[in-house]
């Protein structure tokens, strides 16, 4: 595959050596597709620059070392209650969404609440009808974690995760949490 570098109005550019890399924005939809599904199927990806030279033979290539997905530090911070984004896939569009919000941790159970409010949340839409997604991780330690995430409805399932949200956000408004708040739990990709 060869790219030809030249100069251009389109909204997306890279350098290119001494001329200019020009990517239209459907390229850039297609390629932040690619990349989060890279990151969701764990797929590792190396940019190579243009000056390295690939093996000149099978035998130069070193054997797959994959470390699991989430190593311990990974491990332990994701059980740490704390502010991360949650990457969702569009259900519609198909794109990536990405919000900020707060990931709790109940007896080694991660799991997702907002804020109570009688609309359901665009992301919950999103995660109903694509349970993959990606947690990233920011205070501390820094990493992007492919996981699964399933709505919660079930009341009995329900109560103790709202009530953990509640009093980590000094809440007493457990019973309108119950009704109106979203709620989803999260399940890391390699975890059993």
């Amino acid at each position: 595959m060869s790219v030809r570098c030249s100069p251009s109005s389109a909204s997306t550019s890279a350098d290119c050596g001494s001329s200019m890399l020009t990517v239209s924005p459907g390229v850039v939809r297609g390629m932040r597709r690619l990349l989060l599904w890279l990151a969701m199927t764990e797929t590792i990806v190396h940019i190579v620059p243009s000056s390295a030279h690939p093996p000149t033979s099978w035998q130069d290539r070193s054997t797959d070392r994959r470390e699991p997905a989430v190593d311990a530090s990974v491990a332990s911070a994701l059980h740490r209650s704390q502010v991360i984004d949650l990457t969702t896939t569009g259900r519609r569009t198909g794109e990536p969404r990405r919000i900020e919000i707060f990931l709790h941790d109940l007896d080694g159970r991660l799991f997702i609440s907002g804020m109570p409010s009688p609309r359901t949340r665009a992301w919950v839409h999103n995660v109903a009808a694509d349970p993959h997604v990606v947690v990233h991780l920011k205070r501390g330690v820094s990493a992007d974690v492919p996981a699964l995430a399933r709505v919660v409805d079930d009341p009995a399932e329900r109560r103790p995760l709202i009530e953990a949200a509640a009093r980590q956000w000094g809440r007493d408004d457990v019973e309108l949490m119950m009704v109106q708040s979203p709620l989803i739990e999260i399940t890391p990709a390699d975890a059993p």
